[in-house]
């Protein structure tokens, strides 16, 4: 905006395109604004094969399908179906070309974890179906910690196990039979006072 830039420029010969403001807005967007001294540009980027343009033509040639980074050849529905949570074979019409024949049994195994309840996904998991560690991650992606957490639980509800009390039983018997301490099966047992306990109560010993 200097006073005095349009004839600077025109006395320059060596001027072909200058910024006259930085300040200007159009639809509520700030830009930049220049000045071109008669160098054609859109002709240099079509002779040259710039910006889209195949060399010689007047309309940008047809851009290549983008490498996804990641061949489908030989992978199955869920090791891509893991590649496409994480971004490795894009949205839309690329995805579909980069999955081929697969797309729509990847794509319905990727909307399966995406939407399936935190229990159904957790119990996958321990019938072995997204694997353990890394592997287990990578599957279930952003539901990783809420299903771990679930499959916590249910592997957690199925290790307990349980005694029913018969006559002659204390507290003191009970934990020496299955390792653990009097105070361990007060704690699970909501058991406030040790010595008393009676014949038919199931008590949780693991």
């Amino acid at each position: 905006n200097n006073d005095g830039w349009l004839d600077d420029a025109e006395a320059r010969t060596d001027v072909r395109l200058q910024q006259f403001t930085s300040n200007y807005t159009q639809l509520g967007v700030r830009l930049d604004r220049n000045v071109n001294w008669g160098t054609d540009y859109p002709g240099i980027m079509k002779a040259n094969g710039l910006n889209g343009f195949s060399a010689g033509s007047d309309t940008p040639s047809t851009p290549s399908t983008p490498d996804t980074g990641s061949s489908v050849s030989g992978k199955s529905v869920m090791e891509l179906a893991t590649e496409v949570l994480q971004g490795v074979h894009g949205d839309g019409d690329v995805r579909k070309a980069a999955l081929g024949d697969m797309y729509d049994a990847v794509q319905d195994e990727v909307n399966h974890r995406l939407t399936a309840s935190v229990n159904t996904l957790a119990q996958e998991v321990i019938n072995g179906r997204y694997g353990d560690g890394d592997a287990r991650k990578a599957a279930l992606w952003t539901r990783y910690d809420e299903v771990q957490k679930k499959v916590n639980e249910k592997l957690g509800a199925s290790s307990k196990q349980y005694y029913t009390v018969v006559s002659g039983d204390n507290l003191t018997k009970i934990a020496k039979k299955y390792g653990t301490t009097v105070a361990q099966l007060q704690s699970w047992n909501g058991i406030e006072n040790a010595n008393l306990i009676y014949p038919g109560q199931k008590l949780r010993v693991k």
